[in-house]
């Protein structure tokens, strides 16, 4: 039997439990670790507390070796576990989702990564243990973080591992076919078919030529484009890659440009093919290089919103509109503003062709200024254009201002990218002995 000591304070605990259910008081027990936030125990709903002086034997190794049988996408694990090991967790994440020096993070660090992980978790059979791991991707890297577990559910500390997948040719020849059924000056129809060697697949269309694509990508840590394609190129309505046949418009894009569908595709076996950009067009051109002009109209207001439509002439490319609070119009740093602030500037969009906007969020009874500037194709811009308008007298509530397409038609090419959330690979552990 182990060697402990026991305090039980079964007593005190019986105590202000019958306290409290007479008095109707309910005692609270908070322990301190030296570590982390404090953790709460109802005192009515404790029965005793052990502390514990021995030394469990925690110890836990593990060795990742390449399979003997080659598996796409699979490696070899080898677990030898201390005796009071009764339970092991372990991800596998992609190392890149670790920026920095994984080294220097603390312990509660890496369990607040590991809790937003895809987790596998094991009760041992014995001292040493294997398992054939497969669902990774060739040629990715990867870590092995784990922790285990006593019987009373005290964990050690969280460990990690790297490992390389070896690269590995691709099953089969997977193959999305690209049809361009319309180009527009603004948008694209496409039907995308896969053959059937193709599982699924991953696509973006974007720009061929855009220098902030590297940029962004360096800012949220994703390493190359084959990753950038797959982790945003989903079907958003299953949040997973696209199957069978496609028919998609996209809108919202820059005219005269040439653009790509970035294509990963996805063999029998599960792994990514390289990323596939061979199917190119170019918008067709919109504007002239004359002088441009725009016309603006208010279609409908009520005391918090404003519907405004935005009419460019035929020499205009793109243009920017704002709608301000006349009391606080300068006409000067507007323009400023919309000449100076770049094209990617998604607080001062750019806009093509005739669009339908909302001006949610304004304030009743109160003199607003419409403000629109075009450009034509040479760059260079028209005049600074104005309607003034104001809202309906009411007491409705102030919603927080935004100005939004309402169209009916999808502004943005790419999916809004928020900060990476840690994730890792969805396998499968399959015991071996």
């Amino acid at each position: 039997m182990k060697n402990l000591y026991t305090l039980f304070i079964g007593a005190c605990v019986a105590a202000a439990s019958c306290f409290s259910s007479h008095a109707q008081v309910r005692e609270r027990m908070v322990v301190y670790p030296k570590g982390g936030a404090p953790v709460g125990y109802w005192v009515d709903r404790t029965d005793s507390v052990m502390f514990l002086t021995d030394m469990p034997d925690l110890t836990t190794t593990l060795k990742i070796t390449e399979p003997t049988t080659p598996t796409p996408g699979g490696m070899h694990l080898e677990f030898t576990m201390g005796l009071d090991v009764k339970k092991v967790k372990i991800a596998f994440p992609e190392r890149f989702m670790f920026r920095g020096d994984i080294n220097k993070l603390t312990q509660e660090q890496l369990m607040a990564a590991f809790d937003r992980m895809e987790v596998n978790e094991f009760a041992p059979s014995g001292p040493k243990m294997e398992f054939d791991l497969k669902g990774l991707q060739q040629g990715y890297s990867y870590y092995a973080i784990f922790y285990v577990l006593d019987e009373y559910g005290c964990a050690g500390d969280i460990q990690f591992m790297p490992f390389d997948v070896p690269a590995a040719a691709i099953t089969g020849n997977p193959q999305v076919k690209v049809d361009f059924l319309k180009v527009g000056a603004t948008s694209l129809e496409i039907k995308l078919t896969p053959n059937d060697e193709t599982l699924g697949y991953y696509y973006l269309v974007m720009p061929v030529e855009d220098p902030n694509r590297e940029m962004m990508m360096q800012m949220m840590g994703i390493p190359d484009l084959q990753h950038y394609v797959t982790l945003f190129g989903v079907d958003f309505q299953t949040r997973r890659q696209h199957v069978g046949t496609s028919e998609i418009k996209v809108d919202g894009l820059a005219s005269g440009t040439e653009h790509a569908v970035y294509l990963v595709a996805i063999d029998q076996n599960g792994q990514y093919t390289k990323v596939i950009d061979t199917n190119r067009v170019t918008t067709k051109v919109l504007g002239t290089e004359q002088k441009a002009h725009i016309t603006l109209s208010v279609k409908e207001k009520t005391a918090n919103m404003a519907k405004i439509v935005c009419t460019p002439d035929e020499n205009t490319t793109v243009y920017r509109v704002a709608v301000l609070e006349k009391a606080k119009y300068d006409a000067a740093a507007v323009e400023s503003a919309f000449k100076e602030s770049p094209d990617e500037d998604m607080n001062i969009p750019l806009y093509a062709e005739q669009k339908t906007l909302n001006a949610n969020g304004l304030t009743p009874n109160t003199d607003y200024v419409i403000v629109a500037m075009p450009r034509n194709l040479k760059k260079e811009w028209g005049d600074l254009t104005t309607l003034e308008f104001k809202t309906d007298a009411g007491a409705t509530q102030r919603a927080p201002f935004s100005l939004q397409v309402v169209d009916g038609a999808k502004e943005v090419v790419l999916p809004t990218a928020t900060s990476l959330e840690m994730s890792s690979a969805k396998v499968a552990l399959e015991l071996t002995k």
